[in-house]
C-alpha cells in the first residue's frame, strides 16, 4: 500500500520516523487512517521539525479521536 508519506523504521524493536508531512493543516481521512495503520505496526512514531501551535497540536491529535 502506498502512503502519503515516507516511513523511516528505526534499527530498534520498535519506533519509526515519519516524513513528509505538515501536520499543522488538516490532513485527509486517507492520510489519518495510514498513520494509524502506521502507529499500530510500530508504536512509536517521530515526526521532526514540525512547528505547530497548541491548537494545532490539539487538532492533529483529535483526528485520532478525543483528547482525555
Amino acid at each position: 500500500m502506498s502512503t502519503p508519506f515516507e516511513v523511516c523504521p528505526y534499527d530498534a524493536p520498535l519506533g519509526a520516523e515519519i516524513r513528509g508531512l505538515d501536520l499543522s493543516v488538516a490532513l485527509p481521512q486517507a492520510t489519518i487512517d495510514a498513520l494509524r495503520d502506521t502507529w499500530h505496526d510500530y508504536l512509536v512514531l517521530v515526526f521532526r521539525d514540525q512547528t505547530m501551535n497548541d491548537e494545532q497540536q490539539f487538532a492533529f491529535t483529535n483526528q485520532f479521536g478525543a483528547l482525555e
